[in-house]
Parts: structure tokens; sequence; C-alpha cells
């Protein structure tokens, strides 16, 4: 190697230490040795919202919809309003039947 090239902001991020030119007379080229602190990149962390529906209660799902009176005066409301209602339902029902659980999980990378 003839040449060691490097940014001055990244000489203290690498550890660029020890730089010396060996001086042999094999070649017209001469080594370049050097030292680098390489530090491995940390690992991503996400956090994962889930929820557990392997074993839903789809029975109980549906009497709780159809306890909740959805069907009773839908010709009275608004499209939004009616919208609104199932949703605000439907979220109830699934929060009490599947909780969500959050995650704080870590992104590894691929190996080969």
């Amino acid at each position: 190697m003839d040449l060691v090239i490097t940014r001055n902001e990244t000489e203290g991020a690498l550890g660029l230490k020890n730089v010396t030119v060996m001086e042999q007379s094999i070649s017209d080229h001469k080594a370049v040795c050097f030292n680098l602190n390489l530090r491995k990149p940390l690992n991503e962390k996400r956090t994962v919202v889930s929820r557990k529906l392997k074993g839903f209660d789809f029975d109980a799902f549906n009497e709780m919809i159809g306890s909740s009176g959805l069907s009773d005066g839908c010709i009275l409301q608004s499209l939004e309003s009616l919208a609104k209602e199932h949703d605000e339902v439907l979220c109830k029902a699934l929060d009490q039947l599947a909780p969500k659980r959050t995650r704080t999980i870590v992104i590894r990378p691929n190996v080969p």
C-alpha cells in the first residue's frame, strides 16, 4: 500500500494511529503500516406493536358486537358518526379480547 486516505473528521472515529512507512528497497513501492480502531456498529432497536390473534375468540367478539347496539338507529345517524361509532365499538372489543403488546426488538444484520 502506498497511500492512506482519510477525512479529518473521521480520524478520531477510526482511531488512525501509528502511521509508519517501511523503508524496504524490495520494489519502488513502500509499505504503509497503521493501526485502526474499527468498532462494530450498534444493532438497531425498533418498537413493535402487535396483537395475539392465534387463539382469538370469534364467538365472544360477535357477541360483544351484537350487544353493543350498533344496528340500532342506523337510519338517524350521519355516515361519519356511524363510521366513528363502528370504529370505537370494534376497537374496544378487539382491545378486550386481544390487547396490544408493545415490544422492543433488536434488528440484527443477516449473516452470510
